[in-house]
């Protein structure tokens, strides 16, 4: 599950099989991240929650004829005659791998390619030219990692978390660098004679840390 910057929930479900009661389940889940957000307080304009599920299986549709040549569903909250939606609340979409069968050459949208991607991963020898895009290259490097075993994993989360640790020391080394360089232009303006208040201007340091600076 994860939030964009408008705060929506997304929520991605993987299902490989049939399963009798798979929509209601999705419902349940995507009901329950909605509630959830309604319960820090009383306003009920809460951002939307989108569950995706990607299915290794077909959906028995109502009527399959109008299924053929598609295989990406979407379900939500509508008026009954006139399909009107008030509002963005819970949406369900499910994307129907089993249904898709395009050739690598006939992908040209992005969700093409994104459900070749997503239905080929395991059996691609060779990525596809538009698989080197940065959106596309992720999706195949996060696949690459979930296949790792265990000692595998347990040192690429190591190095994650050394690499993570050193960029917190760099950001803080060239804080610290900028903080002793706003504070040599402090010194000098005071050297310098000049009022408090054009110090504090210049340099965002408040007249306490600049009289301090005097005593130093």
């Amino acid at each position: 599950m994860c939030r964009d910057e408008d705060g929506a929930i997304y929520i991605v479900e993987m299902q490989r099989y049939a399963e009798e009661h798979w929509f209601k389940r999705c419902v349940s889940y995507a009901s329950r991240a909605y509630d959830r957000q309604n319960r820090r307080g009383e306003d009920y304009d809460v951002p939307p929650v989108y569950l995706i599920g990607l299915m290794g299986t077909e959906i028995l549709h109502q009527d399959p004829g109008l299924w053929n040549d598609r295989f990406i569903s979407e379900y939500t909250f509508r008026e009954k005659k006139s399909c009107e939606v008030l509002d963005e609340t819970i949406i369900i979409i499910f994307a129907e791998l089993a249904r898709f069968s395009k050739p690598c050459e006939e992908c040209v949208s992005d969700i093409d390619k994104m459900l070749y991607l997503l239905k080929n991963m395991g059996n691609l020898k060779n990525r596809p030219e538009w698989l080197h895009r940065e959106v596309y290259a992720k999706i195949f490097d996060a696949c690459e990692i979930a296949r790792f075993d265990e000692d595998k994993r347990i040192k690429y989360e190591q190095d994650m978390y050394d690499q993570r640790r050193l960029n917190g020391e760099f950001a803080a080394a060239r804080r610290q660098g900028v903080e002793e360089g706003i504070k040599t232009t402090a010194i000098k303006m005071l050297e310098l004679s000049m009022p408090v208040e054009v110090i504090a201007s210049v340099t965002g340091m408040t007249p306490d840390q600049i009289k301090a600076l005097r005593i130093e």
